[in-house]
């Protein structure tokens, strides 16, 4: 039998896994010039130790402006979709717990205290230069239990039983209030093993760094051993707290009263550790979890290695270039100014100070020609290939961020077609982006869902949409009503969550009004609508190409169609059958969009 591990020993080891962590983290980070990318961003593009007034363009911030609003998003639509087992032939009890699912999600990210899209806004920009990453967490204010140690009982009156049939006792304390929280960790606190890999869950172990104060962590009651501890230590080896005499101000002035605590979750033990620099005692010592409660946006992935490639990293060496060059245009028109020499005893003192002294136009008198007497001093010319060189940095620039001219607001192509085939090789790689976010925001949203079903136990309220289905020809009416539910009502699923990209954010939100739009103007055209009607397989098709998918938009649009090919058929009150050898009049596009109307109403 193994011997047990120390806990000294064991604290010991999570301190030398965490120090190399921050090694390899540092490599990264100096590798690929993170500090260096937000300050191109901010327009410090000039080296310190350089003249503060250098001529600067800055493409970094507006193009990564203009890829914000495709990515950033207003209260996103999520999808909740059971999986085997929990899919059976009719659907209809799974069907409404993902409802249920989806209502609750919609519900929490409307919520102002939850802050969730200034929390993930913050996280999609901080991706450009590192990475984004979320915490869904959970907190609760406790309270003495009245009923400690007597047995739980179900709906008043039978006796709830453990796994062993034991009877299951009512805890010492239970949550006054509870919530659920996101927490933007920052790229810079955020740490992975040093032999890492790209799927998170797929390291050792994961964690993060956050200052808190003394005061704060000795009254926390989820943590032990808080005594004796002090702010500002210091801990001999490779682990250091900066004092007060710190020569980085900024870092002394955050552990005054502040101790640097690191949150572990072990993937491998599937269990949670909390402990402090400068502290010789766990905080919180093998808590077990579920699941790992972190969301992390990467947009460009390294090889065998969790930290990503920079998105604005390439955007650099462009951006130098422009600046030099137009640096360089700057100081050549700032230093032409006119000199000239002049022919000794050739001009008399006095007349020489006028020149040195007076404005446009001063004459002087000379002894001799003033061919002869001054002579202008040629200045160095400044090379055409300085000139040149601008567009081709911008096209290197656009080349390499993928946003064009014509996102920018600028006019760039040539023709009408140039300006297309550009824009639609741009919106390629913005889907790309758009595909990652969404991937990242259905995480989200599962991690939301899951603390519900695992840590609450207070209800709590949602808005539901209720849809009453009646005589096919009525409207359908939502009803939004608000309903108080508990952690148990969501019920047993297997599910995916998802993000409908189509509602990501307003640019694509334009994008499908202007197909729905030209849907609704083709169903005016008889012939188009008769095509519809007859075949699922065309409509679906030619659906699919204005990016409508949704089940419910479909049948709508061919109800719609098969109802208007049917009064055509019946030539909409025309005396029934045409009489042999006439062709049967096919009433306008207008007459039959209003008589649904009328119908409908």
């Amino acid at each position: 039998m193994p011997r047990r591990e120390r806990r000294s020993d064991k604290l010991k080891r999570w301190k030398r896994r965490v120090s190399a962590a921050n090694k390899a983290y540092e490599r990264w980070e100096e590798r690929y010039n993170c500090k260096k990318l937000e300050d191109y961003y901010l327009g410090r593009q000039w080296a310190e130790d350089e003249d503060k007034d250098k001529y600067t363009i800055n493409l970094i911030y507006p193009t990564v402006e203009i890829r914000k609003p495709s990515l950033v998003f207003h209260r996103p639509v999520f999808r909740v979709e059971p999986r085997p087992p929990f899919v059976d032939e009719g659907g209809s009890l799974e069907a409404e717990k993902a409802r249920l699912r989806e209502d609750t999600l919609q519900t929490l990210i409307a919520s102002r205290p939850l802050r969730f899209e200034e929390t993930t806004a913050l996280c999609v920009h901080e991706a450009h230069f590192r990475f984004g990453v979320v915490e869904v967490g959970y907190a609760a204010t406790f309270i003495d239990n009245p009923n400690a140690g007597k047995p739980m009982l179900r709906d008043g009156e039978e006796m709830l039983l453990d796994e062993r049939g034991e009877p299951v006792l009512e805890p010492e304390s239970v949550p006054e209030d509870e919530r659920l929280y996101l927490k933007r960790i920052p790229a810079t606190r955020f740490r992975v093993p040093s032999n890492s890999r790209n799927a998170l869950e797929e390291n050792d172990w994961v964690g993060y760094y956050e200052w808190r104060y003394l005061a704060d962590v000795k009254a926390d009651p989820l943590l032990r051993n808080t005594a004796g501890l002090k702010a500002s230590a210091r801990l001999a080896g490779d682990w250091d707290v900066p004092e007060e005499d710190s020569e980085d101000e900024d870092e002394a002035a955050k552990a005054r009263d502040m101790v640097k605590v690191w949150k572990i979750w072990d993937l491998r033990a599937r269990k949670r550790h909390i402990f402090v620099e400068g502290h010789d005692k766990f905080f919180l010592e093998d808590e077990p979890f579920d699941f790992l409660p972190f969301a992390a946006l990467k947009f460009h992935e390294i090889l065998d290695d969790w930290y990503p490639l920079p998105l604005v990293f390439n955007w650099t060496s462009p951006q130098d270039e422009l600046n030099e060059t137009r640096e360089m245009q700057r100081v050549h028109r700032r230093r032409f100014y006119r000199r000239y020499l002049y022919l000794d005893g050739s001009i008399d003192e006095g007349e020489l100070q006028k020149l040195e002294t007076g404005g446009d136009g001063t004459y002087a008198r000379t002894n001799t020609h003033p061919g002869e007497a001054l002579v202008p001093v040629p200045d160095a010319p400044l090379d055409a290939a300085v000139v040149r060189n601008i567009p081709l940095t911008k096209e290197d620039f656009r080349e390499i961020s993928g946003i064009s001219g014509e996102q920018r607001g600028v006019s760039e192509s040539q023709t009408a077609t140039q300006a297309n085939i550009i824009n639609a090789r741009s919106m390629i790689r913005e889907n790309q982006g758009r595909k990652h976010v969404g991937d990242w925001l259905g995480r989200i949203g599962f991690l939301i869902l899951r603390t519900i079903e695992e840590r609450m136990t207070l209800p709590f309220w949602i808005r539901m949409n209720t849809v009453e289905a009646g005589d096919i020809e009525e409207k359908v009416r939502v009803a939004v009503v608000w309903k108080e539910i508990a952690s148990g009502d969501l019920g047993s699923l297997n599910y995916e969550v998802s993000v409908d990209l189509d509602a990501l954010s307003p640019v694509a939100l334009e994008a499908q009004r202007s197909a729905w739009v030209e849907v609704m103007g083709m169903l005016q055209n008889p012939g188009f609508v008769a095509m519809l009607g007859m075949s699922d397989v065309i409509l679906r098709r030619t659906l699919e190409f204005y990016n409508i998918r949704s089940e419910a938009d479909v049948l709508e649009i061919q109800r719609v169609a098969q109802q208007m090919l049917q009064m055509m058929q019946q030539g909409m009150g025309g005396g029934g059958q045409a009489a042999a050898g006439e062709t049967p009049a096919v009433p306008a596009a207008g007459d039959i969009l209003g008589q649904l109307a009328a119908q409908v109403r």
